[in-house]
């Protein structure tokens, strides 16, 4: 084998480390760039894996937020509905209360004024007995005392007078009775009116027995002389003058219990209007009230409506998004897969390819070495060779002359 043959073996070789050394390098950084390929594969995984996670936690928080509202809300309108029966049942119980205390008060004054009605018809129809008694003795007085016919005279048109005044009376009970029948239709209080008229009455009646006192003191006189008759006649028409008065007093009292009464009666409507007036304005209120409360309950539906939206928008984009990450794991995995049949494929075609290289090293090696050993066996035979040839060329000078050749015209033996 020849050197140069050699030498061209060897800078093939050479050339083909070179190459086998490159390709390696590529390998490698093949190598690198998948795994940092996979490093942000795994990085772009755990972003997306905090996101789901921030997402989730947010969707949560908002979830519980949107109940925490409706709680409170639900709460609020609770209370709010709460105070509201509550003042209402107690307006209604007020007004309740007040009724029943203005009825009760209007059925005791009724009651009251219905004794008073039974009573003065007692004492009218006493009066009218003792009208007719009187009637009576008069009459028995007239047959009795013939001599006292001008007494009985004056006597009768006293009885006249008094008949009169019996029909003033009577029409001045009818008016008391309509009034009263006016007062028990209206239902109003004359209670404090009335017992004034009542004891006017009652001093009436007063008057009217002390005048059958006096009558009954006219008749004893009477029987006595007749001075003490004309006398007790004279005491009798006096009475009856005051009674008159007493009557008079009474009508101007009955005058004033009916102007009374129609004082009572307008408070009674202004109070009445005043009852509506506030009736009206509670329900106003509380249909303002309820106006309100039907609007707040409009708006929280709506928000509620919205968060439930909003809601069913971030589920479905929750949907979306990992359905996505479902999506970019699996291609993640089937990279991650791929990337490892070949990094593997890889690995083993660069372990044989390693391997071969290795094996062609050490024989190129050992080639090598054999080489360096036959070339260190060319340079010591050519040593040996030029040494045999310098002692030749030398014995050749000697031997030329001894022989006497001159060593110019010698045959030149050239290597």
């Amino acid at each position: 084998m020849e050197p140069g043959d050699v030498l061209h073996r060897l800078e093939t070789k050479e050339s083909r480390m070179h190459q086998l050394s490159a390709l390696l390098e590529t390998m490698k950084h093949e190598s690198a760039g998948t795994a940092e390929a996979m490093e942000r594969t795994l990085h772009e995984n755990d972003t997306l894996q905090r996101m789901n996670q921030q997402l989730t936690h947010d969707l949560q928080a908002a979830i519980d937020a949107t109940e925490q509202h409706k709680t409170d809300h639900a709460k609020q309108i609770q209370e709010v509905m709460t105070v509201f029966t509550d003042e209402r049942r107690e307006l209604e119980k007020k007004f309740e209360l007040y009724m029943q205390s203005r009825q009760a008060e209007f059925e005791a004054a009724r009651v009251a004024h219905d004794d008073q009605i039974a009573k003065l018809s007692q004492d009218t129809m006493a009066l009218q007995e003792k009208n007719r008694e009187l009637s009576h003795q008069c009459e028995s007085w007239q047959d009795q005392y013939g001599v006292c016919r001008t007494a009985s005279d004056n006597l009768s048109a006293l009885m006249r007078d008094q008949e009169a005044t019996k029909g003033q009376h009577k029409a001045a009970m009818e008016a008391l009775a309509a009034t009263l029948q006016d007062v028990d239709t209206e239902k109003q209080e004359l209670g404090k009116l009335l017992a004034d008229a009542f004891h006017d009455l009652e001093r009436c009646r007063a008057a009217l027995l002390e005048a059958n006192n006096n009558v009954t003191q006219l008749k004893m006189s009477l029987t006595q002389n007749d001075q003490s008759w004309t006398n007790t006649l004279t005491s009798l028409e006096s009475q009856i003058l005051e009674s008159h008065a007493q009557q008079q007093l009474v009508k101007d009292a009955l005058r004033v219990a009916e102007a009374a009464l129609q004082v009572e009666r307008s408070q009674k409507e202004e109070l009445n209007a005043a009852m509506r007036t506030e009736l009206q304005r509670y329900t106003d209120e509380l249909d303002d009230v309820q106006t309100k409360h039907a609007t707040s309950l409009a708006v929280v539906v709506a928000e509620r409506n919205e968060c439930q939206d909003r809601l069913s928008q971030v589920k479905e984009r929750a949907k979306v998004t990992d359905k996505q990450l479902q999506a970019l794991t699996l291609q993640f995995e089937d990279a991650m897969e791929g990337a490892k049949l070949t990094l593997a494929a890889k690995t083993a075609d660069a372990d044989k390819q390693r391997v071969v290289a290795d094996r062609n090293l050490a024989e190129m090696n050992s080639q090598c070495i054999a080489l360096a050993q036959d070339l260190a066996a060319c340079q010591a035979a050519r040593t040996d060779s030029e040494g045999k040839f310098t002692h030749l060329q030398q014995g050749c000078v000697k031997l030329s002359a001894l022989v006497g050749i001159d060593s110019s015209s010698s045959v030149r033996i050239r290597y």
